[in-house]
């Protein structure tokens, strides 16, 4: 938080890099630590690549990381090509502001399919 109590956002960081490896992202998040003046709070969402996820352990250890759901969609779409109702559920699950409606949604993608569900799980959902 601000001296007056309003929260921080940085919704926009930029870059320039010779390749999006993990020495690049490392650089690049070292960049936004020395602006950042609050830690305690900070939450971190990418697109999950492996050299982000590297950086931030690194770099930001403490703070919480998360995948955009845009990106697991896609994932699911790969993997489950035959399974509709897969990427349905979580589709829906992604789209609800209940905490309730979020755990059915992700319960009936369980029972379903509980080998994607636990992937979810061990990702972060």
């Amino acid at each position: 938080m601000c001296k007056d109590g309003n929260e921080l956002i940085y919704p926009l960081a930029f870059g320039f890099a010779n390749s999006e490896c993990s020495k690049s992202w490392t650089w690049f998040l070292k960049q936004i630590r020395e602006v950042i003046l609050q830690l305690e709070l900070l939450i971190v969402v990418s697109n999950w690549h492996i050299g982000i996820s590297n950086g931030m352990k690194a770099i930001f250890p403490d703070a919480a990381y998360g995948v955009y759901a845009y990106h697991l969609v896609k994932n699911l779409k790969q993997h489950c090509r035959k399974r509709a109702d897969v990427i349905n559920l979580y589709y829906c699950a992604t789209c609800v502001y209940l905490v309730k409606e979020f755990d059915h949604f992700m319960a009936k993608l369980k029972s379903f399919h509980p080998k994607v569900y636990d992937e979810l799980v061990e990702v972060g959902i």
